[in-house]
C-alpha cells in the first residue's frame, strides 16, 4: 500500500505525466544549515481532501479497500456507542407528560359532590380527583397535607389548628379559602343534607380564625381526628345559593367545578339519558405536583362482561374492579396487568347472643372456630386473593398482633367440644323415627337436656364471594354434628332492615376499618344497637375502657399496646369468627407505568397514585 502511495503523489506533481523518476536523494552540505524551506521532510501535514482521498481508493486492491472502509465504519460505530454510552450516563427515563387514560367502571355517577358522594362509589372515584381536601391518602396509604400547609395540635389532644396554603384556586379562577373549608363542613353537618359523614363531626366545634386559618376544637381528645379531614370542599361563591331542596337537583352535580388535580369537561349520554362516559382534564392551575396524563375517561357500563368486551376493542385501558369469579376471564388478556391490593375489609361470622341460645355458649361458639377451615375458604371462595385472618385487627396496622389465633383449624377439637357441652348423636332408631315424621336430622348433634338439636341459621348477603363462602361453611359445620341454615338476603333494603333490627342469628358480613385501625365503632357496647356496627352486640366493660383509652392515647407505642390487649380480649371471647381481607382486584393495561397503590381503604382509594402514572417516558440529565 505504502509503494502505490509513493507513486501516486510525484504523479501528481510531475508536469509531464509520462516521467516517473524520482531523484535520488543526495547527503545535505555540511555548510549548509537546515531550515523550513530546505528541509527535505514533509511540509505541514494536512487531512487529504475529497480528491485525494478518492484518488487515493482507486489506488488500492478491493482486499485493501474493505481493510479501510472497515476501519472507517468501526471507528464511526466506536464513537457513535461511546457517545450513546455518555448520553445513557448522564441522563434517565423519566415519565413525559401527555396522554390519556380509559377505565371502565360497574354503576353510573349520580352526584359528583363530595357532601353525598360516600353513598355511591362511582361518585367517590371521580370526586376525588376533581375535589381537593385538607389531607388526602397517598399510594402507601399514609395521611399526607393537601390544601393543608401546616397545623399544629394542642397538648391536650382537644384543639387542632390548621393553616390552608395561600396559592390554591378553584377551577373557574377563584381563590380557595378556609371560608369554603367551613362552609362545606355546615353542610355536613345539616341534616336536611343527608351527608354520611355527619357522624364523624357530633361533638366537635369549628372556628375561622383567619382567611386561611380555621380550629378545630374537641369535647374529647381524639387522636385519629385528622383522619376526618380527608373530605371533600366544595366552593361556597357556587353553593351557598343553593337551598337544601335543589340540593341534589342543581347542575353543578353533574358538572362540578373543584380544585383538584383534574377538571371537569365533559360527558356523553346516550339516547336514554343514562350516562355514557365522563372526561376529566389535567387542571393547570393545581397548586401541587401535575399529574403526568392529560386525559382521564370513565366509562360506564352494567355488568363486568360488557367491561371486559370492552377492553379487547380496545375501548378502556383500565378495569375498576375485577370479581374472583370472573379472574380467570380477565387472566386471558395478555396484555392486562391484574393488581392485588390489599383492603382494610373484614369479613367474618358475627354471632348475636341473644337471638340464638346455641351461640350464647362460649363453649358452642369455641367449637365453630376449630371447625372453621379459613384457608380452605380463602381458597375456594376468593382463588387465594386475600389473606386468612384472626383477630379484629388486620396485618401492617398499629397494634396488629400475628399471634392471636387460639383456634386453629381442628375438627377432632370442635366434636370434643359439642360432646363436653351434652350434645351428642341420635341412635338409628331415633333418626328413622324422626324420619319418619318428615323431620330429616341426619348427621346433626342433640342435646338432651334442652331438648335441641345443633341448628343455626346464618344470614349471607348475596354477593357471589360470600354466598360461595357461607356453602363451603355449612359443609365444613355439618362434619362436626351442625346444621347450617342459610338466609340468603337478594335485596339491601332486606339486608339493611335485617341489620338495624339486629334479625338474624349468625351474619356473614364485612367490616372497614380506617387509615388509623379505630375499631370503637364495630366494638364498643354504645354501638349495640343501630345505626352502631357493633354486629355482635359484645358487651364489655374492660374492652369499653381500652377503646376509650387508646382514642385519646397520642404516643402511637402505648395506642398499640392496647389495641394488642383489645384483640386478646376479644379473641378469648369469641363473638365473632374473623375469616379473611380479600383482595381489591384492579386491572390497567400494561401500557402505562407508575401504577404503585400499596394498600386501599375504599375502592376509590386506587386512584390515589394517578399522579404517579404514565403512557410516555423521555430521558433527561440527572
Amino acid at each position: 500500500m505504502l509503494n502505490k502511495l509513493s507513486q501516486f503523489i510525484p504523479r501528481r506533481k510531475s508536469k509531464d505525466p509520462e516521467i516517473l523518476t524520482i531523484p535520488p536523494l543526495e547527503k545535505p552540505s555540511p555548510e549548509l544549515t537546515t531550515t523550513e524551506e530546505n528541509s527535505p521532510g514533509p511540509k505541514n501535514w494536512h487531512f487529504p481532501n475529497w480528491e485525494q482521498f478518492i484518488f487515493l481508493l482507486k489506488a488500492l486492491s478491493d482486499k485493501e479497500k474493505r481493510i479501510v472502509l472497515g476501519s472507517i465504519l468501526f471507528a464511526c460505530l466506536a464513537l457513535a456507542a461511546w457517545g450513546v454510552s455518555m448520553y445513557l450516563i448522564d441522563t434517565e427515563r423519566q415519565p413525559a407528560l401527555g396522554g390519556s387514560y380509559t377505565e371502565g367502571i360497574q354503576g353510573q355517577p349520580l352526584y359528583l359532590n363530595p357532601v353525598v358522594a360516600h353513598s355511591n362509589p362511582v361518585d367517590s372515584d371521580i370526586g376525588q380527583l376533581i375535589f381537593s381536601s385538607l389531607f388526602r391518602y397517598n399510594s402507601s396509604g399514609k395521611l399526607d397535607q393537601d390544601l393543608v400547609e401546616n397545623w399544629e395540635r394542642s397538648e391536650d389532644g382537644m384543639t387542632y389548628t390548621i393553616h390552608i396554603r395561600h396559592d390554591a384556586k378553584w377551577q373557574d379562577g377563584q381563590p380557595l379559602t378556609a371560608e369554603d373549608v367551613l362552609f362545606t363542613l355546615n353542610l355536613i353537618r345539616n341534616p336536611s343534607y343527608g351527608s354520611t359523614l355527619r357522624g364523624n363531626w357530633e361533638g366537635i366545634d369549628i372556628a375561622k380564625q383567619d382567611d386561611y386559618t380555621l380550629q378545630f376544637t374537641l369535647r374529647k381528645a381524639y387522636t385519629p381526628f385528622l383522619h376526618n379531614l380527608t373530605f371533600g370542599i366544595l366552593p361556597k361563591h357556587l353553593w351557598e345559593d343553593v337551598t337544601s331542596d335543589k340540593f341534589l337537583l342543581t347542575e353543578l352535580n353533574r358538572k362540578p367545578i373543584g380544585s383538584g388535580m383534574y377538571s371537569f369537561i365533559k360527558l356523553d349520554k346516550d339516547k336514554d339519558g343514562k350516562i355514557i362516559d365522563l372526561t376529566l382534564r389535567a387542571n393547570r392551575d393545581y397548586y401541587g405536583s401535575k399529574p403526568h396524563l392529560k386525559e382521564l375517561t370513565f366509562r360506564f357500563f352494567d355488568s363486568p362482561g360488557q367491561i371486559l368486551e370492552s377492553y379487547r376493542k380496545g375501548e378502556v385501558e383500565g378495569i375498576a374492579h375485577i370479581e374472583t369469579n370472573n379472574i380467570s376471564d380477565f387472566e386471558k388478556e395478555g396484555t392486562l396487568q391484574i393488581y392485588d391490593l390489599p383492603t382494610t375489609r373484614i369479613y367474618g361470622i358475627f354471632f348475636n347472643q341473644k337471638k340464638s341460645i346455641i351461640l350464647a355458649d362460649k363453649k358452642n361458639r369455641e367449637a365453630l372456630s376449630f371447625a372453621t377451615d379459613k384457608e380452605e375458604l380463602l381458597r375456594l371462595a376468593l382463588e387465594n386473593k386475600g389473606v386468612v385472618v384472626n383477630t379484629p385487627i388486620i396485618p401492617n396496622m398499629l397494634g396488629f398482633d400475628s399471634s392471636l389465633n387460639h383456634y386453629e383449624y381442628n375438627p377432632d377439637k370442635a366434636k370434643s367440644n359439642f360432646q363436653e357441652n351434652g350434645w351428642s348423636a341420635l341412635s338409628d332408631k331415633e333418626l328413622k323415627k324422626m324420619k319418619d315424621e318428615g323431620k330429616d336430622k341426619a348427621g346433626i348433634l342433640y342435646n338432651s337436656k334442652t331438648k335441641s338439636f345443633l341448628e343455626v341459621t346464618l344470614t349471607v348477603p348475596d354477593y357471589p364471594e360470600l354466598v360461595r363462602t357461607a356453602d363451603l361453611l355449612k359443609k365444613q359445620w355439618e362434619k362436626v354434628g351442625l346444621r347450617l341454615n342459610l338466609d340468603i338476603v337478594d335485596t339491601s333494603e332486606t339486608l339493611q332492615n335485617k341489620i338495624s333490627d339486629r334479625n338474624y342469628e349468625a351474619l356473614l358480613f364485612g367490616e372497614v376499618l380506617q387509615a388509623d385501625p379505630d375499631p370503637t365503632p364495630f366494638w364498643h357496647s354504645n354501638s349495640k344497637q343501630a345505626p352502631g356496627l357493633n354486629l355482635s352486640m359484645f358487651d364489655n366493660q374492660e374492652v369499653d375502657g381500652i377503646l376509650d383509652t387508646a382514642r385519646q392515647e397520642v404516643n402511637e407505642e402505648k395506642r398499640a399496646e392496647l389495641y394488642r390487649q383489645f384483640q386478646e380480649i376479644v379473641s378469648q371471647e369469641t363473638p365473632a369468627i374473623f375469616l379473611f381481607s380479600p383482595y381489591y382486584l384492579y386491572g390497567v393495561s400494561d401500557d402505562y407505568q407508575g401504577v404503585g397503590t400499596v394498600i386501599i381503604y375504599n375502592p376509590s382509594d386506587r386512584l390515589d397514585d394517578i399522579n404517579n402514572r404514565y403512557l410516555y417516558t423521555t430521558r433527561a440529565r440527572k
